[in-house]
């Protein structure tokens, strides 16, 4: 666990209490494969209770720090500590405190059980030893599944030895297992709601993050936040109008190669050909620009607000262009709505202006290159 994050001290209540209740509920939905296994209920109390004392184990085992070494001794004491009550309680006294048979069952179940368990015609009696193997899957499973999701940087490497469980205890019933598909589908929808979850409570990875530069004032890490978002919003808008731009240019080729004036298809006049060649040469530096910006929203976040309002007024005059040109090239008819090219000249239209027109935009350009700065300076240096 020397490659994890950290423990649960550096990780919010409400995330440790998420990550623990998601394993457990994952790690309960595999207990359901053995319930034809079994001719009681008992093989419940054998699978919950090992998931617990798992993630109890796997709690502490974060908050407190715990190498792999102690986390092994901390399973293996609870396994012989609480492993009669849970799996033997016929060798134990008074239901609880486990005797040197209890210890004997619960070493030598460890090697016995599983072929027991395989070579024994189902349903099986719980009074047999066969409860070790449900409690030896959840506990180590436990232990697994929630040191991974409170440790883990990826805490989505914790459905591994959950999906493990799950698929031994589907092998290990009979051969009609108790609903199988059920069992899938509670197990991936269990992961699918962790996980979304997970991913909008943890600052980390929010999809739009905030880097406060070190400052803990509460304002001004509301307007990084807004500023943030805005920057977003304009990347997103300046990638839709590339999009548009290219449904048009692509509309307007077609239409040209088709279309007949003076006995001939008015995509072989040089006029035509010039408007098409000039709109893909103005369009095509914009696919370039706004995935660089996209880039450095996630990887250099130091020009993301820079590069966002290059892309989103470069491609704001660039759409334009392209949307007035692919018009003409049609003519009339491309005034009308008969071609549905009126769609992208309204879209590219509301990308242009929405978060900001060209001007604004760059004048906010300029002034995060502190080039509105250096001219106030230099006119007061003249004056």
């Amino acid at each position: 666990m020397s490659a994890a994050s950290g423990g649960t001290a550096s990780r919010p209540t409400r995330i440790v209490a998420l990550d623990l209740a998601a394993a457990f509920l994952l790690l309960t939905v595999t207990v359901i494969g053995f319930g034809t296994t079994f001719d009681g209920p008992q093989y419940v109390l054998a699978g919950v209770g090992g998931t617990a004392l798992g993630l109890a184990i796997a709690y502490l085992g974060a908050r407190l720090r715990w190498g792999i070494l102690t986390l092994t001794g901390a399973t293996l004491g609870a396994y012989l500590l609480f492993g009669g009550a849970l799996a033997l309680p016929h060798t134990t006294i008074a239901g609880f405190i486990p005797t040197l048979e209890t210890l004997r069952e619960l070493a030598l179940g460890t090697i016995t059980s599983w072929k027991q368990l395989l070579t024994t015609v189902p349903p099986v009696a719980a009074s047999d030893g066969h409860l070790v193997v449900p409690l030896i899957l959840t506990l180590v499973g436990g232990v697994l599944t929630g040191s991974l999701a409170l440790r883990a940087r990826r805490p989505a490497w914790a459905l591994v030895p959950a999906l493990v469980v799950l698929v031994a205890s589907i092998l290990l019933g009979v051969a009609q297992p108790a609903a199988p598909l059920i069992e899938g589908l509670a197990f991936a929808g269990v992961a699918v709601a962790w996980l979304s979850l997970r991913a909008s409570w943890d600052g980390d990875r929010a999809a739009v993050r905030v880097e406060s530069a070190g400052t803990s004032d509460a304002a001004s890490v509301r307007s990084s936040r807004v500023r943030r978002l805005v920057a977003a919003g304009r990347v997103l808008l300046a990638a839709d109008s590339v999009g548009a731009g290219d449904a048009m240019i692509a509309q307007a080729v077609g239409y040209a190669g088709e279309r007949e004036q003076f006995g001939r298809v008015i995509g072989s006049f040089q006029a035509v050909k010039h408007m098409c060649a000039e709109m893909a040469a103005r369009l095509e530096p914009c696919r370039s620009l706004v995935w660089y910006a996209a880039h450095a929203f996630d990887a250099v976040p130091d020009e993301a607000l820079l590069m966002a309002c290059h892309a989103k007024s470069h491609t704001g005059e660039a759409g334009r262009f392209v949307a007035r040109t692919a018009t003409e090239v049609h003519g009339g008819m491309g005034f009308t709505d008969l071609l549905g090219l009126h769609y992208w000249f309204k879209r590219i239209g509301f990308d242009r202006q929405v978060l900001g027109g060209p001007e604004i935009v760059r004048a906010e350009a300029a002034a995060l290159q502190g080039w509105g700065k250096r001219a106030a300076g230099n006119r007061e240096q003249q004056a």
